[in-house]
């Protein structure tokens, strides 16, 4: 090893040193507080104080068993909780020159105050955030640099944000025992850790003191309620010049890291506040005190460090360059170091700058990441340290990734081999592997095969450069594989239908069948539809294991359809007759649909429209076909007469018709009729005539109707008679009015005055009205011969 100059580097974590105990002190030199939320458990959190006693103090506190903290929220500083913290640990804290504390009989001892607390949700989610405190009066009355030291209180604080914001206060490290010395330059470690990964800020701040007068104060006492107030520097100190030096004490506001060269001596305190930022935003801060003894040293150096022996596993890579030893070993390799034993040195290895509780002998191994460095100094009277030239800075080799599959727990179906796989990049390894802590034997390949037994396995792959093991672990446990069966209600079907096939049920299993050993597509329930004939299987897989078992075959066979003939069925009409026999191969079968009867469709009674008519016919081996055709029963068309018309002989009447376009018409007979094949032809016969009407529909449907025209004889109106008595047209004659007995005859004279009125004309009208003779004069008539015949009017004139 190189000597080097040495450097007093020395690394306070705590700020905790006491003056020698002849001088009157409080036996608490300095604390911190933290709260953190309890893992796995909502709401529950740990409140901690940490404090610092002077182990020498005759002080009748020193050894005291619990204490009260208090939680207050910041908006109004309002009293929200007084906790009961009981003492859960202490420890001696290691000095880094034991000769120099042995020489003034200085002991340090960290003491430990925790509970667990259940802080609600709904209680603690003020915007404003909340703190925590702890109060206890008096500090030393030694202190150099406070005015009033010895009435003034020591007070402990942390702030908290709400707790719907989850977060753990930062946590300051342990502390080391030291003793600076005047007018040597020292390096003090006063930075914390945060679990959330949230960036911390350092501040010097003045330490809070007491609004409680610091008189008879009972040591459970509850703190007092915030806004603490500031201790007073005093003349010639303040957080410019906390200790005075050149320079004087410094706080590196990234890394808490304290530097200084101290041109003073005394007892000096100060606070360190570590602030709690997430995403730019300041959350919380933890408060600790430091107290610092500064004394003039001897001038008297022990020799520097000198390693005997360093011993590195093999694969080690080392790296020595300006003071510093990089060191890369595989985790779980050790590095030994030695220094000369002599009983006259002391010996204090560090990590990352923290005093080793158990590293006071001449040789360390280490098995831990981070930077070693070693002081000497003499073990039985005090003097300067010296400090290692070099610095050890161990890491391990990043590990290179193992796989193991499957993993890191799995199923062992029962009686179902798998195979353990390990996968990890590059080709130079060699594999192990054991089970439930046992190596196997012959097992060196990076597989693992026919693994039937529960447990667990770990396989380890070990780098032939380097020499680094890597390993990884599957728990394995058996489990039962499902049963798999198959029913149905047959064993055969028919062409074109389906055979249901039912496997074993239960909540957790999955479906896949096979058809020849084929898996069927979409095929995942517990049922399946055959359509085929053949060898079915399903395989049962247990969704809560992982275990699957397939069934025995299941043989089904489709049987054929017998081969059915079924004619055509032409149209028809929808008349009463039209009838027709079906026509269908094999016989024996049965016809069904509108209109059929036995073999027989009647398209009457199925009526107008089309009709699915099936036949359905069952072969020797019980498989039925069914053949469908359609009947289509035509629509006749239609014809509508008016049932009778009246005319006079030798007139004529249009025969007025409601028919279906489109088709054509012929009547019967034709006399009488000016064209037969009209629609609506005019007649004229002689005679009363019956004529019938046939519409034919262009699908050769027809209809009829018929129409009477019955023909009446003319009657013949005189139009005057002479009522004189003669014997001789005395009264008014109406020729042949006697085929007429309904008729209707009226009589008006010019002023519409109605002289005579005959239903029927049985009695001739002899020109009288009441038997009283009418004058000579012209009267109108009417008469109403039949009422399908226009009425006739006109004049008679009596003549006398």
């Amino acid at each position: 090893m190189t000597k080097q100059t040495v450097k007093r580097t020395l690394r306070l974590l705590a700020g905790l040193v006491v003056l020698a105990s002849s001088a009157q002190a409080s036996h608490i030199i300095g604390g911190n507080m933290t709260l953190s939320p309890k893992a796995g458990q909502p709401e529950v959190y740990t409140l901690c104080v940490v404090l610092y006693y002077d182990a020498n103090s005759n002080d009748p506190s020193a050894d005291q068993r619990e204490l009260t903290a208090s939680i207050f929220r910041k908006r109004d500083n309002q009293r929200l909780s007084d906790i009961l913290l009981p003492r859960t640990g202490q420890q001696p804290v290691t000095f880094t020159n034991p000769g120099c504390a042995l020489s003034r009989n200085l002991q340090i001892r960290a003491v430990t105050f925790c509970t667990e607390l259940r802080l609600p949700v709904g209680q603690y989610n003020d915007s404003g955030g909340y703190y925590a405190s702890w109060e206890r009066c008096c500090l030393s009355s030694a202190v150099t640099n406070l005015s009033n030291a010895g009435t003034s209180s020591l007070v402990l604080y942390t702030e908290f944000p709400p707790l719907t914001v989850a977060n753990h206060s930062p946590v300051f490290v342990p502390a080391n025992g030291e003793i600076l010395c005047r007018n040597q330059p020292h390096q003090l470690e006063a930075g914390a850790t945060d679990a959330d990964g949230d960036q911390l800020r350092y501040r010097l701040e003045t330490p809070f003191n007491s609004t409680r007068p610091p008189f008879n104060i009972d040591p459970l006492a509850a703190p007092t309620a915030g806004p603490y107030p500031k201790s007073e520097w005093a003349n010639g100190y303040g957080l410019a010049a906390v200790i005075p030096g050149s320079p004087a004490l410094r706080l590196d506001a990234q890394t808490g890291t304290l530097t200084l060269t101290p041109n003073q001596t005394g007892l000096f305190v100060f606070r360190v506040v570590a602030e709690e930022y997430r995403a730019g935003q300041k959350i919380g801060e933890v408060h600790r005190d430091f107290q610092l003894l500064v004394i003039d040293c001897p001038d008297d150096n022990p020799p520097p460090v000198s390693l005997t022996e360093v011993r590195y596993p093999p694969g080690t890579s080392v790296n020595d360059q300006n003071g510093h030893v990089d060191i890369t070993i595989c985790q779980g390799d050790e590095i030994f170091l030695k220094a000369e034993e002599d009983p006259r040195w002391a010996y204090q290895w560090r990590r990352n700058g923290i005093n080793l509780d158990n590293g006071q002998a001449a040789s360390i191994t280490l098995t831990q990441e981070g930077t070693y460095s070693v002081t000497k100094s003499f073990a039985n009277r005090c003097g300067n340290v010296s400090i290692s030239g070099e610095e050890f800075r161990v890491q391990f080799r990043a590990p290179d990734p193992l796989t193991l599959t499957p993993g890191p727990t799995a199923n062992l179906c029962r009686d179902v081999p798998i195979t353990l796989s390990a996968q990890v990049p590059g080709a130079a390894w060699t594999f192990g592997w054991e089970k439930d802590g046992q190596p196997l034997i012959n097992a060196q390949d990076s597989v693992l095969v026919g693994v039937t037994q529960a447990g667990t396995y770990v396989v380890k792959a070990t780098n032939r450069t380097t020499g680094c093991t890597t390993s990884d672990t599957v728990q394995l446990r058996v489990q039962e594989r499902p049963a798999a069966t198959v029913t149905a209600a047959a064993t055969d079907f028919c062409e074109g239908s389906t055979l249901r096939l039912q496997a074993n049920q239960a909540p957790d299993f999955t479906y896949r069948w096979y058809l020849n050993s084929t898996p069927l597509a979409s095929a995942a329930a517990p049922q399946l539809d055959a359509e085929k004939g053949g060898v079915y299987s399903v395989e049962v897989t247990d969704a809560a294991t992982g275990c699957s078992r397939r069934s025995e075959p299941f043989s089904i066979q489709e049987k054929s359809l017998p081969v059915v003939q079924f004619d055509s069925i032409p149209a028809l009409c929808g008349q009463s007759d039209a009838r027709l026999t079906l026509s269908a191969l094999p016989a024996g079968g049965t016809f069904a649909g509108n209109g059929i009867t036995g073999s027989t469709f009647s398209a009457h009674q199925a009526g107008v429209g089309t009709h699915p008519i099936s036949y359905r016919y069952t072969g020797s081996n019980g498989c039925t076909r069914t053949l469908v055709r359609e009947a289509r029963v035509l629509p006749l068309p239609r014809a509508f007469l008016p049932g009778r018309k009246v005319i006079l002989a030798g007139d004529d009447v249009l025969i007025k018709s409601s028919i279906s376009e489109g088709s054509t018409y012929a009547w019967s007979p034709p006399d009488g009729l000016n064209d037969a094949t009209l629609a609506e032809p005019t007649a004229a016969p002689t005679e009363t005539t019956t004529y019938q009407l046939r519409v034919t529909s262009a699908e050769g449907c027809y209809s009829e109707s018929e129409i009477t025209i019955e023909v009446l004889t003319p009657v013949r109106i005189p139009n005057g008679f002479t009522p004189n008595g003669d014997g001789s047209n005395d009264v008014w004659i109406l020729e042949n009015i006697w085929e007429y007995p309904d008729c209707r005859v009226e009589v008006f004279n010019r002023w519409g005055n109605r002289v005579f009125r005959s239903e029927g004309y049985a009695q001739e009208w002899d020109g009288r009205l009441d038997g009283q003779e009418l004058p000579a004069a012209t009267y109108y008539y009417v008469i109403h011969l039949h009422e399908q015949l226009p009425p006739r009017n006109g004049s008679v004139t009596i003549f006398r």
